[in-house]
């Protein structure tokens, strides 16, 4: 049975290839090569074995030589995201850069048998927290930001402007209040106005949500969980890695220390986000700033459903407050194709890989597990949201004056070809799903 490839952590895959860049002057694929080469009595010692090779000791004269396997396969490990390799080809590139120092750095991502840590994994929804089962009296909050998502929506490869008809959305908006019990909203507008109220010119600020509700900001740090296949979107493992196509994650934060420098100003620094769950995106980010010197004046967030109020000696303070437990959403999530709607998923082979996302109410499974279970009404809600989708697709279709498919949804174009329905129509895809007890896999 061929053994399966695991995920690599941004942070380490950056710590490899910078201290193999320190130590070789040249290519750093033939840098991995010179210290494996170096470092091959370790290799041997701890038995490495590589994908078509027994053992390094069987190779010839000992040595590593460019093979099937080799630049292929050490790329798909720390030059093309997502990152992954199979266990022992993990092993053998940090035995290469670290020699007989290499168990610490091994022990601080991975088991003893290769797999890697529950700290390192992100095992939770997609904001973070916990699976919600709502009860009678527990909130379900809604995010109104359909309008900033839709504004920029690609299709055909360019972004359009579509006037939509209004009386969609608000129409969806108050069947949806009316079939979740408890249902709250907020409006963009008085969002960003909250958000003005709290954090003034006076700062110099960060924000991880793309603008969408921090609009007013100096650097936006691009980050994103993401799930590696279709079958993995429900229930992960997610990782974090940099949303997009955007440079990873230590070199936005070398570019935003450029940014903060060059401003002269020296303004307090605000970092924000839409919700912290865990906080561990933010850990993150917060980790990068503290090797960069750069101090944190405060953290802001609009919602905190799991009540964190600081993290690595970081207050937080939360703009929309809420003491009872809830689950949330943003509503481009409830919308199939808008920018950053759905499970983001970065699927790979040998060559490339695709960042797509998976739509949030593709089955009740899903809902349950990425939004929140509604017991018996989350097949109500998932048909309510599927025929709104019909709606909103059919309009657009008549707007450009064309059919659309799969293919011509940047945010779907992954999902459809991974799911073999590039060619297929949207609304058409949409009416047959749109049936109690459809499952996607």
């Amino acid at each position: 049975m061929r053994k399966k490839s695991i995920y690599l952590e941004n942070e380490l895959v950056q710590e490899l290839r910078k201290k193999i860049a320190h130590g070789y002057s040249g290519d750093i694929i033939d840098g991995f090569f010179f210290f494996l080469n170096k470092n091959i009595e370790i290799l041997k010692r701890e038995n490495v074995i590589f994908e078509n090779v027994q053992q390094i000791r069987e190779l010839k004269n000992g040595v590593l030589e460019h093979g099937d396997f080799t630049r292929d396969i050490i790329k798909n490990a720390i030059m093309r995201e997502p990152y992954q390799g199979k266990r022992k080809l993990i092993k053998a590139l940090i035995i290469a850069t670290f020699g007989e120092d290499w168990v610490p750095v091994y022990n601080k991502y991975f088991t003893k048998d290769g797999d890697q840590l529950e700290s390192v994994i992100e095992e939770v929804s997609s904001y973070g927290q916990e699976k919600v089962t709502l009860s009678k009296n527990q909130k379900f909050v809604l995010l109104y930001d359909f309008y900033d998502s839709f504004s920029r929506l690609v299709l055909f490869n360019k972004t359009m402007r579509i006037t939509l008809d209004s009386e969609i959305i608000e129409s969806f908006r108050f069947q949806l209040s009316k079939i979740i019990p408890n249902f709250f909203s907020y409006s963009l507008d008085a969002i960003r106005s909250e958000i003005d109220r709290v954090i003034s010119n006076r700062f110099f600020i960060i924000t991880m949500d793309d603008g969408s509700y921090f609009s007013h900001f100096d650097y936006n740090f691009n980050i994103t969980r993401t799930a590696y296949s279709i079958n993995n979107s429900r229930n992960g493992p997610y990782f974090r890695v940099p949303r997009d196509d955007d440079r990873d994650i230590i070199s936005q934060g070398q570019n935003c220390y450029e940014k903060y420098i060059r401003s002269g100003n020296q303004k307090p620094i605000v970092l924000c986000d839409d919700g912290v769950g865990t906080g561990k995106s933010l850990e993150k980010i917060l980790n990068i700033f503290n090797q960069l010197k750069l101090d944190i004046a405060k953290i802001v967030v609009l919602l905190n459903p799991n009540q964190i109020f600081s993290i690595s000696n970081n207050d937080i303070e939360t703009i929309i407050k809420i003491e009872e437990p809830f689950a949330w959403l943003s509503e481009r999530d409830l919308f199939w194709g808008l920018p950053r709607s759905g499970v983001t998923c970065s699927i790979a082979d040998e060559n490339s890989s695709i960042i797509t996302g998976v739509p949030y109410t593709i089955d009740d499974e899903m809902i349950k597990n990425r939004i929140a279970d509604f017991g018996d009404l989350t097949s109500k809600f998932r048909m309510l949201c599927l025929k709104f989708n019909i709606e909103f697709w059919s309009f657009i279709e008549t707007v450009v004056g064309e059919k659309i498919y799969f293919r011509d949804v940047q945010r779907l174009r992954g999902f459809g070809e991974t799911m073999g329905v590039s060619d297929v129509r949207m609304v058409d895809y949409l009416h047959l799903i749109n049936k109690k007890g459809y499952r996607l896999c």
